[in-house]
Parts: structure tokens; C-alpha cells; sequence
């Protein structure tokens, strides 16, 4: 299971020199979690703080150690000329006004930032607090879903929604933030990280 945390990670987060993963604002990695993520997920995010070099020609950006708000927007507007739209390398180049090799780190800086933004382990398979839930009753049979819902005082219907998965118009919810499912085993006198994911 991938094991990578990006708390807070913001388009102004990943300075444009000299970072380690580890030491990148926004980005947390635990010291073991190159065994687990994989090959193809490290490297994703060693290229995200080595691309991110391509935005250090902006004054503002190398002036505060981030990407500013400006470098953002034209990131973005690159990936959607060339990807979205299908625009070639010379046209994106001359409506954004920059070189085509320009236009080549710009999208591939906001595509590894997408992939980087798939790792991201911030929510887990609803299936797990619904099992949680289930395993609670069992192990008291007074209990019920309104009590569980209420020690977190919430409705009995948005407690379904949230925790077992019950959509509205017929539509199932199919994760469950990890912060939501910390919250509900600890209404259940457990410890969150009892519940994988957490």
C-alpha cells in the first residue's frame, strides 16, 4: 500500500533549489518509505522537486524560495495548450510568449505534479470503517448505529453517508478522509492507526 503524506502540499510549496525530499516544506515522506512506495512512485516525487527548477527564471520565485502565484497560472495554462487542447509546442510558445523549451518544462513540471497529487494517501476505502463499524456492533449487541452517530454528533443519516458508504440518490461513497475515520475510532474507544490507513 502507498505510504506517502503531503500535508498542506500547495502549488507555492517546493522551492526551486537544492531540496531533498525530506526537506521539502509540504512534503512528507517517512525514511522507509521508498521500500514501500516503490520505484515509480520515489521517482515521481524526486522529479516533482527536480522539475520545479524549471520555474527558477521568475525573480519572484527565486527571490522567496517558492513558485509564486504567477508561475502557478502559467503553468496550468501550458499543460492546458499542449495537453487539453492539443496545441503545439510553437503556438503555446508564442501565446505565452516564452520559448518552446519553455513550454517543455512548464508541462512537464505540472505533469509530475499530478502524479505526485495520485500518491497522495489522504482518505481510505470506506470498506474499512464500514467493517470497523460492523465489528463494534458485534462486540455489543445493545449498541447501535444511532449511538455510534451520536458520540460524534452527528445525524444517523450523514453518519451513513460518511462512514458506510450510503450516497445520496443511489450514488455509494467510496472513500472516507483519513481525518473522518480517526475521529470515528476514537468514538469507538479505539486508536486510529488500529484502522489501516490512519
Amino acid at each position: 500500500m502507498l505510504r506517502a503524506w503531503c500535508f498542506g502540499a500547495s502549488d507555492t510549496e517546493f522551492p526551486p533549489h537544492g531540496f531533498g525530499l525530506t526537506q521539502s516544506p509540504g512534503l512528507h515522506v517517512r525514511p522507509e518509505a521508498g521500500d514501500e512506495l516503490g520505484d515509480a512512485a520515489v521517482s515521481a516525487l524526486r522529479r516533482v522537486t527536480r522539475d520545479v527548477v524549471a520555474e527558477s527564471s521568475c525573480r519572484r520565485c527565486a527571490e522567496t524560495g517558492r513558485t509564486c502565484a504567477s508561475c502557478v497560472q502559467r503553468r496550468r495554462y501550458a499543460w492546458s495548450l499542449v495537453i487539453e487542447q492539443g496545441e503545439s509546442l510553437d503556438t503555446a510558445a508564442r501565446i505565452l510568449g516564452v520559448e518552446q523549451n519553455r513550454v517543455q518544462e512548464l508541462v512537464a513540471a505540472e505533469r509530475d505534479r499530478r502524479e505526485l497529487r495520485s500518491l497522495r494517501c489522504d482518505s481510505i476505502p470506506v470498506d474499512r470503517t464500514r467493517a470497523a463499524i460492523a465489528d463494534a456492533l458485534a462486540r455489543d449487541l445493545d449498541r447501535t448505529i444511532a449511538d455510534i452517530a451520536g458520540w460524534l454528533e452527528m445525524q444517523q443519516v450523514d453518519f451513513e453517508r460518511a462512514f458506510l458508504g450510503k450516497g445520496r440518490n443511489g450514488r455509494a461513497k467510496r472513500r472516507v478522509t483519513v481525518a473522518n475515520a480517526s475521529r470515528l475510532m476514537i468514538a469507538l474507544g479505539r486508536a486510529p492507526n488500529e484502522l489501516e490507513g490512519c
